[in-house]
């Protein structure tokens, strides 16, 4: 038996996420593990939206010391630009 061991990447977590043309909660909680384990703050973020997540997203945002630059053009079109703004 082979066995290979895959290394958590961010553009793992990226093929992953991009896997999930709508809101497949088991992809992109696997997903928000890896951009996690990357360190890939802006990622976590945009996942926790896509799953609906939204306060949840905030609450790390604001532990991860985002400002209101962070979020613009940062983050996908997915994210409430004016609401997260409002949490600064």
């Amino acid at each position: 038996m082979i066995y290979c061991r895959l290394t958590v990447t961010e553009k793992l977590g990226d093929m992953i996420a991009d896997h999930c043309k709508g809101k497949n909660r088991t992809y992109l909680d696997m997903a928000e593990t890896i951009f996690r384990n990357c360190y890939a703050h802006h990622k976590v973020v945009n996942v926790m939206v896509r799953q609906g997540l939204n306060q949840r997203a905030l609450d790390y945002a604001k532990d991860k010391d985002f400002t209101s630059s962070d979020y613009i053009g940062k983050c996908d079109e997915s994210i409430p630009v004016p609401i997260l703004m409002s949490h600064q």
